[in-house]
């Protein structure tokens, strides 16, 4: 796309100013909702209290569960040092329990 060489043209081709008022765009009130539930941290039950069978385990099968939620136990508490013993023992129980699949 060229400019016009003629400058008569050149003015023929830029806009006017126009005449009409800028609107205003409505503004509708926004329908009451209720507000967003809060984030609640999951609730972990025993499998047998939700009426589910537990399968019998192997006790190498027990011992990697129980490693597997004793780990899980120290990420949440950052790693700290010192604890390894309780984060084990307290794995132990949840597993026994049923608590953790």
């Amino acid at each position: 796309m060229g400019i016009p060489a003629d400058p008569s043209k050149r003015a023929a081709k830029s806009k006017a100013p126009s005449s009409k008022a800028p609107v205003a765009k409505a503004t509708t009130a926004k329908a009451q909702t209720s507000p967003k539930p809060r984030k609640t941290t999951r609730r972990v039950t025993p499998a047998a209290a939700n009426g589910a069978e537990l399968a019998p385990t192997s006790a190498e099968q027990r011992h990697q569960r129980i490693a597997v939620t004793a780990y899980y136990l120290a990420q949440a508490r950052g790693f700290e040092p010192g604890h390894e013993q309780e984060d084990w023992f307290a794995a132990e129980r949840l597993i026994d329990a049923g608590a953790v699949d």
